[in-house]
């Protein structure tokens, strides 16, 4: 080897050459085998050239090793940090929704939509779905609200934030157990575990928002139907505990009972009292003190028994009315009033009745429809918790300075290999001419910029200079 400037050129003897194949030429029978044996010479001696140049330049190679290595070094240490947290979904069975669809396709139109029911079957029961709905703008502008990311990833555009958080979720699917591994990264570990957990629970909210099955059409039938019947209800039962509390009507039934009883028993008090008082008036005279309390005794039962039956009541209405005031001294309906009272108030207790005998009824319908409309809804289960990670999952060092370092190796050999060669084409090929014209053109450039800077800087200095002396003639002038 020798050295040429600051590049070694290999002696004329072990330069690569054109072989000349005449000879190795002979008959037909042995033309491809000598042949193939004189391109094995050549590969083999181009390769022990090579490493012989590249052996003579090792301490360049180890130059470009090392600072491949140490940028990869700076590297591998300023990229942001990210941990990724884990979780591992089942997802639902099959509950009859599908394979329902898929019998009915069969039966309209035979064979053929059959064949794309059981198609959609698959994509429901492969995850596909669910992968697409956690990658979808519901689940991210929610977690993006949630988590604030438009402030930790820097950015003041929704869209821009969403595609950052997009590249943060990963997910993939088993196709045997289709079992679905959803991943989040995140600076910090203990927000990479709570958005894990974020995501599968905004995914199963929006299964349950999009849930279109016949349970949750019912649900929602039986729902509107429920406030409807309970608005009815408390209706009904102002109206009859506003007219109870007008009319002193708690119980038309027990109370005209009460009345009855009472009346009953009145009237045979003051039966008992008249028979008292005839024996007393045929001993005693009218002044006597036994007689006088016989009669007033008498009287009070007799007005009692007014009372009762509505006749003093309706005495005192009619004075009432004519003096433009309002009868309050009647605590309970009489016994003329309540046959009037009975009808309105039968009438509206009925009513409560039947609105509390509907809204029981579409309560229990409503539980029952909430029940079957969560066996029917598609829900992710997940048995592997989102969990806190320990080590770091970005950036991965080891590969990063690894394959820096290969490729500093890889560039140094390259530019050796390349400039050994290019030492050996002669001046005059056009491959030279060319290299000639761009390092000519480069140079040109570089002395353009030399002199543009030159001449910058003389026009700056002269302009500081006619600042200067205009600045000393002023000066001197005064």
């Amino acid at each position: 080897m020798k050295r040429r400037g600051s590049t070694l050129v290999p002696d004329e003897d072990v330069r690569l050459q054109p072989r000349d194949l005449s000879a190795y030429s002979s008959p037909s029978d042995d033309r491809t085998a000598t042949f193939d044996a004189g391109a094995e010479v050549d590969i083999l001696a181009g390769i022990a050239v090579a490493a012989r140049t590249l052996w003579s330049e090792r301490r360049l190679l180890a130059k470009w090793s090392a600072a491949f290595l140490v940028g990869s070094l700076l590297l591998a240490f300023l990229l942001p940090i990210r941990y990724e947290s884990t979780t591992r979904l089942m997802p639902p069975q099959d509950n009859g929704g599908a394979g329902a669809l898929v019998a009915a396709l069969s039966a309209k139109g035979g064979d053929a939509l059959a064949g794309l029911g059981s198609s959609l079957l698959e994509m429901k029961t492969s995850g596909a779905l669910f992968i697409a709905i956690i990658h979808g703008s519901a689940v991210e502008n929610a977690l993006i609200d949630q988590f604030d990311l438009m402030r930790l990833y820097h950015t003041r555009s929704r869209e821009r934030a969403r595609k950052i958080l997009d590249d943060r979720i990963s997910t993939t699917e088993d196709r045997k157990s289709g079992v679905l591994t959803v991943s989040v990264e995140d600076r910090d570990p203990h927000r990479a575990a709570q958005m894990t957990a974020a995501c599968v629970e905004r995914l199963n909210r929006v299964l349950t928002s999009v849930s279109n099955s016949s349970a949750h059409r019912e649900r929602v039938f039986v729902e509107d139907r429920l406030k409807s019947a309970e608005t009815d209800l408390y209706r009904s039962e102002k109206e009859l505990s506003e007219f109870s509390s007008k009319n002193a009507a708690v119980d038309i039934k027990e109370q005209g009972k009460a009345l009855l009883q009472a009346g009953a028993d009145l009237e045979g008090e003051l039966i008992a009292l008249r028979s008292q008082l005839k024996g007393l008036e045929e001993i005693y005279t009218d002044s006597n003190v036994r007689v006088r309390s016989v009669k007033a005794r008498i009287a009070a039962l007799e007005s009692q028994l007014q009372s009762m039956s509505g006749l003093q009541r309706d005495d005192r209405q009619h004075s009432s009315n004519s003096n433009g005031s309002e009868d309050t001294s009647a605590v309970f309906p009489s016994l003329r009033q309540l046959p009037s009272l009975g009808v309105t108030y039968s009438d509206l207790y009925r009513r409560v009745k039947v609105q509390e005998a509907v809204y029981e009824t579409l309560t229990k319908e409503y539980e029952l429809a909430r029940v079957q409309e969560a066996k029917e809804t598609m829900t992710v289960r997940v048995f592997d918790q989102p969990e806190v990670p320990e080590k770091r999952s970005f950036p991965p060092r080891i590969l990063i300075i690894s394959l820096s370092t290969v490729l500093g190796l890889m560039f140094g050999a390259t530019c050796v290999i390349l400039g050994r060669y290019w030492v050996q084409i002669p001046s005059e090929h056009p491959a030279r001419a060319l290299g000639r014209d761009i390092m000519g053109y480069f140079r040109a450039r570089a002395a353009r910029k030399d002199r543009l800077t030159t001449s910058f800087t003389e026009l700056k200095v002269h302009d500081e200079l006619k600042d200067h002396d205009e600045l000393k003639n002023k000066v001197g002038g005064r």
